[in-house]
């Protein structure tokens, strides 16, 4: 196995998978996928491991979602791969501030500050307004429930990420509608999702 160490590392436990563990490593295009017996992984074109699903772990009383990377896990997943691997954290969930709305044919164009940079994201949430601070899943996040995301094209519009509500975040039903972050923290801090409710108001 062959890893992209200049990638962060995410673990995620899916609750509706018994026993796997998803370990994200890279955000490259996944090319090729190879099984056995204890794990399932996939590869990008240059041969690097960009995904690994452990099969049959021992991770009864874990919370559903992304995983602290706590040393025990992480021994977890360098046992079942046989390699010791470079841990990085990850930086996938942002404050983003709303500064600009711009009306679309059936959603609305935010223009958010992340800090180093103004995005543009496609939102369909009724409850976005201006100067809201919210969670935003950047291009190639992962969220709890495994889902990728990715900049791409909506209705003609290119969306650099996506504006998160509290299920999407936390893999729990909840309200529509968008998260609203507390406006002490600032710009392009990394979201905590495992204290999630200490960021929002």
């Amino acid at each position: 196995m062959i890893f992209n160490n200049l990638e962060a590392t995410r673990i995620f436990y899916l609750p509706d998978f018994p026993k796997v563990l998803l370990a994200i490593f890279s955000s490259n295009l996944t090319v090729d996928v190879v099984k056995n017996d204890t794990l399932a992984y996939g590869v990008d074109e240059q041969g690097y491991i960009t995904w690994i699903h452990l099969l049959n772990v021992d991770m009864e009383y874990a919370t559903p979602g992304l995983q602290h990377l706590t040393d025990e896990l992480k021994a977890k997943v360098e046992s079942y791969v046989q390699i010791k691997i470079p841990w990085v954290d990850a930086r996938d969930f942002v404050v983003g501030q709303v500064v600009e709305i711009e009306p679309l044919q059936r959603f609305q164009l935010a223009k958010v500050n992340i800090g180093n940079q103004v995005v543009s994201i496609v939102c369909g949430a009724a409850n976005l307004h201006l100067n809201q601070k919210t969670v935003v899943a950047l291009n190639n996040s992962v969220l709890p429930d495994g889902t990728l995301i990715r900049e791409g094209d909506v209705g003609g519009v290119l969306s650099m990420g996506m504006l998160c509500s509290l299920s999407e975040l936390t893999n729990r039903p909840s309200a529509k509608g968008i998260v609203s972050v507390k406006s002490k923290f600032e710009n392009g801090s990394i979201v905590n999702l495992l204290q999630l409710e200490d960021w929002l108001c």
